[in-house]
């Protein structure tokens, strides 16, 4: 998993512009693994930055010291930056002079999640009816032949366990929107996978 925030520039940049880059997408990701509900173990961060000399087209992802912003920072991810560059260009390509950008900024989370692994479960509804979980009608065109279409509308966060759905249906989810077509089923298990099984 991965954040990244662009912000093209001239290199080095202040030490404050650096701490406040990288703190805002470490904080991204640690949301976004809480949003998991999953629990992790070892969350290992890694920091980098895509650096490129000035009038060039290809930038190298060069690591950036896991340590607080000084003074010091900014020539030392040069002198990472020029290392790469020269390891697969040859000794002496490198030419500082030109001046060097900084493209994008980018933290990758490296995370186990132990064992056993325990993932997070939903709460078991009453019954298959998952009218609980209806928000609306949309007219859904699943078809060419039968057109747009009268089509029951769930909420992925209210279907509970056990909850069948009957296609066609559609269901809004935070990140995207899932079809239960004409002639199938969608049964939601424990883990709050939605299956779909055809007739």
């Amino acid at each position: 998993m991965s954040a990244e925030l662009s912000d093209p520039s001239s290199f080095p940049v202040a030490p404050p512009v650096l701490a406040a880059h990288f703190a805002r997408l470490e904080a991204d990701l640690r949301q976004a693994l809480d949003r998991q509900k999953v629990t992790f173990h070892d969350v290992t961060l890694q920091r980098e930055i895509d650096l490129r000399y000035s009038m060039q087209v290809t930038e190298l992802a060069t690591p950036v010291p896991d340590a607080e912003f000084t003074e010091r920072t900014g020539e030392e991810i040069l002198e990472r930056f020029e290392e790469q560059y020269e390891r697969i260009n040859g000794s002496g390509a490198g030419y500082r002079e030109a001046g060097v950008q900084a493209i994008t900024y980018r933290v990758r989370a490296k995370a186990g999640l132990g064992f056993p692994v325990r993932l997070p479960t939903v709460p078991r509804a009453d019954g298959p009816d998952p009218a609980e979980a209806l928000i609306g009608e949309r007219a859904v065109c699943l078809d060419s032949q039968t057109g747009f279409v009268p089509t029951p509308v769930y909420e992925y966060a209210r279907l509970r366990a056990g909850h069948t759905l009957v296609g066609p249906a559609v269901v809004d989810v935070p990140t995207t929107v899932v079809v239960v077509p004409a002639g199938a089923t969608g049964h939601v298990d424990h883990l709050g996978n939605l299956v779909l099984r055809y007739q």
